[in-house]
């Protein structure tokens, strides 16, 4: 069994040798050889609350290696007795048996995989996670760790009692607004059939199924009860601290950017906007400090953008927000293309453009194109936000891995992203490159002041 040393640890109770551990030799020179290059890159520096329980840190990353150490034995056998059974098969092997298993069970890969994380991992009688794995994905997931130090822990102390965070079960019932473009009207299970008709051109009988299995699990995701363990893998994991740390560095970049500027209104746009959470406390923030602004929400997933709707009610900015459900990206393959900003923009030119969870789902050529059109939609002193987790970062395999994150994420090194900014024509000297403090996410803030 593994011991908190092979995961790089050290018997100190402080912040900074657990920082020390999760960023890693690797990591260090990528920023080294960037500095070098002459490029304004440093760590992050902002405050996470689980910095306070560094033994909570260090158990969980240590149970998460060790659970996804078994996973990966266990799917190396599976990959090892699949292969062996192919070629029995292959070979004309004599049991009927034996072919059919191969067929019928080995064939499929996920499904093993699937099994090992219920056992190992969100089954588990302290976890009982379920509700938020099978989100699959969903930015909902993610908003789940934004608030995962407000769930109601064993003390019974806490804003939230559901996994799903802010996320109130009444989004089942709630309709989209007038400044929701075709959404306008329509109830969320309305609209999840809509968006597929649209973006797929299924007819609505295909998709009724798939729509309605989609709103029992939401269901099921905002009204299942928090577990102490589910509490401390979202509060304490190193992805979780990214997933944080990447939102508090966004709000800080632009309230930066703002604070320097002495225009009174400002439009913002986020792309692949999510639940929104950063930009929407940006405008919080906006807002406390008696300045206008508008934020433009563009995501092809129609249950997120109907948490956004949700949070900016809740948050007093409802009249803030203009909403835009549309397929971000046509085609297959090299033959991908994004959606074109000025089909949503209309002329205007934004202030800021933060797009820092989309990237990392992106090839090269989709992350060029995007680059291209938010520093073109960009006003003359405009800012754009961007991100991409980090190749070299700490427990990398576990994502795909244990915790079977569904998406294919492109994580990349620095240098790559230094080279898709370039390539896109952006100066060395207008970005400032952002590495989160627990070295999960390298965030880019160019400004076009500064081209």
């Amino acid at each position: 069994m593994s011991t908190l040393h092979e995961y790089g640890f050290i018997e100190q109770d402080h912040k900074q040798d657990i920082l020390q551990s999760f960023r890693g030799a690797e990591l260090e020179q990528e920023i080294m050889d960037a500095q070098e290059a002459g490029y304004d890159i440093s760590y992050g520096e902002t405050y996470d609350e689980a910095y306070n329980n560094p033994d909570a840190v260090r158990r969980v990353f240590s149970e998460l290696g060790r659970g996804q150490q078994l996973f990966a034995r266990e799917m190396g056998r599976f990959d090892i007795g699949y292969q062996s059974l192919l070629t029995n098969v292959r070979l004309g092997a004599p049991s009927a048996n034996v072919r059919n298993w191969a067929k019928n069970r080995l064939s499929n890969r996920e499904v093993r995989a699937e099994e090992l994380r219920l056992s190992l991992l969100y089954n588990r009688l302290n976890v009982q996670g379920g509700p938020w794995h099978d989100q699959g994905g969903k930015a909902l997931a993610l908003g789940t760790i934004v608030d995962a130090h407000d769930l109601v822990n064993k003390e019974g102390i806490g804003a939230f009692e559901r996994i799903s965070g802010r996320l109130d079960p009444a989004i089942m019932d709630m309709t989209f607004g007038s400044n929701a473009g075709w959404l306008h009207g329509l109830g969320l299970e309305d609209a999840i059939i809509s968006a597929e008709q649209r973006f797929k051109g299924h007819t609505r009988n295909v998709v009724e199924q798939s729509a309605t299995e989609e709103m029992r699990k939401l269901g099921e995701f905002t009204s299942a009860p928090v577990a102490q363990g589910f509490r401390d893998i979202v509060a304490y994991c190193t992805d979780s601290l990214g997933i944080r740390s990447r939102k508090e560095e966004v709000r800080l970049a632009i309230n930066k950017h703002i604070d320097q500027s002495d225009k009174d209104s400002f439009l913002m746009m986020s792309v692949g906007c999510g639940t929104a959470l950063p930009m929407l406390e940006v405008m919080q923030d906006l807002k406390t400090k008696k300045r206008d602004s508008k934020l433009i929400l563009l995501d092809q997933d129609p249950i997120a953008l109907a948490a956004a709707q949700q949070f900016a009610e809740q948050m007093g900015l409802a009249d803030n927000i203009e909403i835009h459900c549309e397929q971000l990206f046509h085609g297959k393959g090299r033959k991908t293309r994004l959606l074109k900003l000025d089909s949503i923009l209309e002329g205007r030119k934004l202030d800021v453009c933060e797009d820092s969870g989309l990237r990392e789902y992106f090839p090269d050529f989709l992350y060029h194109d995007l680059t291209v059109q938010a520093w073109n939609a960009l006003e003359d002193d405009g800012i754009m936000t961007t991100g991409n987790m980090n190749k070299n970062r700490t427990q990398a395999k576990f994502l795909h891995g244990l915790m079977g994150w569904p998406i294919p994420v492109q994580m990349r090194k620095i240098d790559d992203i230094i080279r898709l900014h370039a390539e896109a024509g952006i100066p060395k000297k207008a970005s400032r490159l952002r590495v989160t403090q627990d070295g999960v996410y390298t965030l880019s803030f160019s400004s076009k002041a500064k081209a």
